[in-house]
């Protein structure tokens, strides 16, 4: 159980995220750059001074916003600054979770306080606040201190975190926010940890940034496990594989985990030069009514399967909710985190409402992510900011005839010897799965259901054609009786197979009470 336990700690962790940043020395007020910069960095990223030992996607985000703010007339000075800290590895980082009376280890712990002594050594008027990964959890960790805001809320002007662990859907400075999405990879083993005596409290569930903050952006990519997915399966392999001990689970976890230093970092610096040019943060005088330019869904208009190759449309619908028209305002589709489309649309009054369609011609086969973003450049002075985007899964099959296909066969299910199968103990089920197809399957997705009803969906790596592999499933503190428990090989039908009748089996077996303690 311990050594189970180390696995999925580290794992979560180690997913590229533990902070660092190097303090900041005070400037006398006339050498004062307007604004000041600090960032976070990753665990997996080297502290290199080429990069302020920022790592690369907050780097990313400072050199572009740097030249934007250079290149603006009049050009706007910002000065990074560093935190010192220790900065722990991930194994030790591990260990000091495990000791430490709240989730807060010394190292995180110490991230902070170095955090909040170099924002007290700084000269800037306007603060901006960007973190990646585990860096993004220590920013958040130490805005929500209850004497943060008296502190330092005056100047924190904006605050940007890419791929942050404690990633909340619902945050209204997410954005991303997907209704179908899955929680972070944390929070998952927060649920997965509820039977694990004074394992739960110690983990990391999700929060949202303050609602004081004028100005945030929590990004999270459909495909990055550490802070939610569209996909359960994948999620869920991630946690599969450590809780059943794999070894691969650390470098499968990883590699999923994204580095948003590419379009993410460059869309985040422009948001972030609009609103630092002129002075967007300075306070208006009377401002009087303004619109609000509410993306209120993106769907997709047929409501029939999607194929590969066909040119499907969405349909975002806007609502106008504010108090004002919106006046003439750009918008963009993106499609996967790739910008698809960008226009503008005419004024919508107050209270009106438009549709504004979009088409995926000859679309690919698998899952799509569709976001559609209004006034994403923040022309519009809006009474809420933060709804201004939706997005929309769409899962495109293959629907014609293929040529050879995989065939997952569940062949048997057991239960591992090891331990007697007796009432408080806790067993490992065993289905066996064979590709009698041609072809390796992919990674595909699987199911797990209890006679109670309880489903667990996860994911299973690639088998080769013509061989077989295990799928293990524990069942913990198992009570005595008689016990029934299904298992299902690609239980989402992503897989086109030549058999999709085999995918399934249930296995039933006696469990005892074998008294004592």
């Amino acid at each position: 159980m311990a050594l189970r336990l180390r696995r999925m700690f580290i794992t979560a962790l180690a997913l590229p995220g533990l902070l660092s940043l190097v303090g900041g020395a005070a400037r006398a007020a006339a050498d004062c750059a307007q604004v000041g910069f600090l960032g976070v960095r990753g665990s997996g990223e080297d502290p290199l001074d080429a990069q302020v030992k920022m790592g690369t996607p907050v780097h990313k985000t400072y050199t572009v916003l740097k030249t934007l703010l250079d290149e603006a007339d009049p050009p706007v000075t910002m000065t990074p600054h560093e935190v010192d800290y220790p900065a722990v590895g991930v194994p030790e980082l591990f260990d000091q979770i495990i000791d430490s009376v709240s989730f807060t280890p010394p190292s995180v712990q110490s991230g902070i306080t170095s955090l909040r002594a170099a924002l007290d050594h700084t000269c800037e008027e306007k603060l901006v606040l960007v973190g990646y990964s585990q860096g993004a959890w220590v920013i958040k960790q130490a805005m929500l201190a209850p004497d943060f805001q008296a502190a330092y809320g005056s100047k924190i002007k904006a605050v940007v975190l890419f791929g942050d662990p404690s990633f909340d859907r619902d945050d209204p400075f997410a954005a991303k926010n997907y209704s179908n999405m899955v929680e972070g990879l944390m929070s998952l083993m927060y649920d997965k940890a509820a039977d694990l005596a004074g394992v739960r409290d110690a983990l990391l569930i999700k929060s949202r940034l303050p609602g004081w903050l004028p100005y945030g952006q929590s990004y999270c990519h459909g495909g990055d496990p550490v802070c939610g997915r569209a996909q359960a399966n994948r999620i869920q392999a991630c946690i599969d594989v450590l809780l059943n001990g794999s070894n691969d689970g650390n470098a499968f976890c990883s590699r999923t985990h994204e580095d948003y230093h590419a379009g993410t970092a460059d869309g985040a610096a422009y948001d972030l030069a609009h609103l630092l040019i002129p002075r967007p943060f300075d306070p208006e005088p009377n401002p009087g009514p303004r619109p609000d330019i509410n993306v209120t869904k993106v769907t997709e208009t047929s409501g029939d399967p999607i194929c590969a190759g066909d040119s499907p449309t969405v349909r975002a619908t806007v609502h106008n909710s504010g108090q004002a028209p919106t006046g003439v305002f750009p918008y963009r589709w993106e499609v996967d985190d790739d910008i698809a489309e960008t226009s503008t649309h005419t004024a919508i009054p107050t209270g009106g409402s438009t549709l504004v369609d979009f088409v995926l011609p000859d679309i690919s086969q698998g899952t799509h992510i569709v976001k559609f973003a209004a006034d994403h450049n923040r022309e519009i002075k809006e009474s809420v900011e933060s709804n201004n985007t939706a997005t929309v899964k769409l899962v495109v099959k293959s629907c014609g005839p293929t040529g050879p296909r995989p065939d997952m066969a569940v062949t048997s299910m057991s239960i591992l010897p090891g331990e007697p199968l007796c009432a408080g103990n806790s067993p490992t089920v065993r289905a066996m799965i064979k590709n009698r197809g041609t072809v390796e399957t992919g990674f595909f997705g699987i199911r797990w259901v209890d006679d109670a009803g309880t489903v667990f969906d996860g994911g299973h790596f690639s088998i080769p054609a013509g061989t077989a592999d295990s799928h293990d499933h524990i069942w913990h503190d198992i009570t005595a009786g008689v016990h029934s428990v299904s298992f299902t090989a690609d239980f989402d039908d992503g897989i086109p197979e030549v058999n999709e009748n085999n995918n399934s089996r249930t296995f039933t077996f006696t469990v005892a009470d074998c008294g004592g303690s």
